[in-house]
């Protein structure tokens, strides 16, 4: 369902916007904004979601005049499914040698073709690193496992982000299965206390992110990207919905450990 609605901007006038809202498979209702990408809310009901929404666009607008620049006026073209993506430079897990999609194991070092791209590569040798420096290993863990069968039963190529932090009481897991049209999909997400009868006592620093907090909403936080042409995303306040987190995901185009330090930097303030 897509509703039309105007909102008040900040500095006077009305914005037109396009919500759609939709049901979340986990429950509860999801809003996005067509033509202020990334502007993403939930809800327990429809009007709840749309209410939120127009406190995220205000949220949204409010960053876009901060920065002088200039609002959409046009609904953004949906994302197509069909949509293609080049094949990425792969490389082996253990030893790094590049290879070919359909090499079923690497030459140099004999391991399975796991699929794991350049970029990847650099992250699992840096979270090498962090193991081998981190005191008292036992109770602060970071996973993460690349190209492996994580999704269920699809068989996909997934990749996932783990923290589980006993000083912190503090869990949080991210799951990304490539689809069909090579696109990842977030297919789980979640940041909860490693013990319900406590609260989070604090959330990690999250490091050098492709986002930064511009604005505030009594319901929401907005980011906004620090390179060009700097995209935004509304981010509930709270810990969103697996439907709400998904469009997020989509949006921010981060990888799931990125993403989700990313929300734990939102889920602090």
């Amino acid at each position: 369902m897509i509703v039309r609605f105007g909102i008040e901007k900040p500095s006077g006038g009305t914005f037109v916007a396009d919500v759609v809202v939709f049901e979340d498979e986990q429950g509860g209702v999801v809003s996005d904004c067509l033509n202020l990408p990334g502007c993403v809310s939930q809800g327990g009901t429809a009007d709840e979601a749309l209410e939120n929404a127009k406190d995220g666009a205000i949220g949204y607008l409010t960053s876009l005049e901060k920065h002088h620049e200039a609002i959409p006026t046009q609904p953004a073209p949906p994302c197509s499914d069909d949509e293609q993506e080049e094949p990425p430079q792969i490389r082996c897990l253990d030893c790094g040698r590049e290879l070919r999609p359909e090499d079923p194991t690497c030459p140099t070092c004999g391991s399975r073709n796991r699929h794991v791209t350049a970029v990847e590569h650099v992250h699992m040798l840096e979270m090498t690193k962090t193991k081998q420096k981190t005191s008292a290993f036992r109770d602060f863990k970071v996973k993460q496992k690349l190209g492996e069968k994580l999704a269920g039963q699809s068989g996909r190529p997934a990749r996932e982000f783990l923290i589980l932090d006993k000083a912190k009481n503090l869990k949080c897991h991210v799951v990304a299965e490539k689809g069909e049209s090579c696109r990842w999909r977030l297919v789980h997400f979640e940041i909860c206390p490693l013990d319900p009868s406590d609260p989070i006592t604090s959330v990690p620093a999250g490091g050098t992110l492709p986002f930064e907090i511009d604005a505030c909403t009594e319901k929401h936080v907005v980011l906004r990207g620090t390179q060009p042409p700097h995209a935004r995303l509304t981010v509930p306040r709270g810990v969103p919905s697996l439907g709400c987190a998904r469009l997020l995901f989509a949006y921010a185009g981060l990888l799931p450990w990125d993403f989700g330090r990313l929300l734990l930097t939102v889920h602090s303030t």
